[in-house]
């Protein structure tokens, strides 16, 4: 609001604070982390944003997730797992008939 519905080149949330992709990964990690188990993919999604008060595009978070599956940071274990071509799926939400699961793989951050 303080902006006047003008642009920021930097992210932030809600207070207007600058908000860094290695940040929020971080974030993401200690939260996978609190929780200690696996989680739902849509589920993290919701309640991560909730809880940080983040307001990042849905796809920039998505795209954090996936590069914290590519660095082996954690885990998204998909439902189901292999397309029809049988190539691994790599679906980022949950939607009919694509099920997902998200945990932390590795504890150093």
């Amino acid at each position: 609001m303080q902006s006047g519905n003008q642009l920021s080149l930097f992210n932030q949330n809600m207070e207007n604070e600058l908000i860094l992709s290695k940040d929020i990964e971080n974030d993401m990690l200690q939260y996978l982390l609190q929780l200690g188990c696996r989680v739902r993919l849509n589920e993290f999604y919701a309640s991560f944003m909730t809880s940080a008060g983040i307001t990042l595009p849905f796809k920039d978070l998505k795209n954090i997730v996936a590069n914290l599956e590519k660095r082996a940071k954690v885990k998204i274990t998909r439902e189901p797992n292999m397309t029809g071509n049988n190539n691994p799926t790599a679906f980022m939400e949950e939607s009919r008939g694509k099920r997902a699961w998200i945990e932390v793989i590795n504890n150093e951050m």
